[in-house]
């Protein structure tokens, strides 16, 4: 399991990096880990599924998410291949290894969620609408996680505190590097 406050700090990291960020997404990062690895715990899919890395991504969801925006940004392709060195393994793309690398897994997750017309619900502590977001467009009806299953989650892994939230928002926006920002 990450510690909240150190996987908070990363994932607002990547996503700044990768001109992705946003405290909703961030916060939707979260509980998304939250809920589908148990913060980390399960980077294999319990009970022998195909979903990898702690936001539990699916081979074929991650070949849709590459297909339909990773492939067509270069300037996102550019910072993962010079800033993470991410974009290949193995002599191949990655298009469903997530485990492998923690910035690929956020980056892949965040893509997901950019797919979606329906933005992010506005307040950040509204932990049920952002369960009941997860639920339509990430797990889907189709899937077995539930809205109570994500709050519960949600309150038992992410212990940021509404302060905590707002002030790593506003240092992951003033620029602070990874080592600079303080929780």
């Amino acid at each position: 399991m990450y510690d909240p406050k150190q996987f908070a700090i990363f994932i607002g990291t990547v996503l700044r990096d990768t001109d992705t960020y946003s405290i909703q997404a961030l916060v939707q990062l979260l509980g998304t880990a939250a809920v589908e690895s148990d913060f980390g715990t399960y980077l294999w899919q319990k009970g022998g599924g195909p979903a990898r890395g702690p936001f539990q991504m699916e081979p074929s969801t991650a070949r849709d998410v590459w297909e339909r925006r990773f492939k067509k940004d270069e300037v996102l392709r550019y910072t993962l291949a010079n800033v993470y060195g991410i974009l290949r393994f193995g002599g191949k793309y990655i298009t469903d290894l997530p485990i492998h690398n923690l910035a690929y897994a956020v980056i892949m997750a965040r893509l997901k969620y950019i797919l979606i017309p329906e933005p992010f619900p506005k307040d950040v502590t509204d932990v049920f609408a952002y369960a009941m977001y997860w639920k339509k467009y990430y797990n889907t009806v189709k899937g077995k996680g539930s809205v109570e299953k994500y709050v519960a989650k949600y309150g038992r892994y992410v212990k940021l505190s509404k302060e905590s939230l707002f002030a790593l928002d506003e240092q992951l926006r003033d620029g602070q590097g990874i080592n600079q920002i303080k929780l």
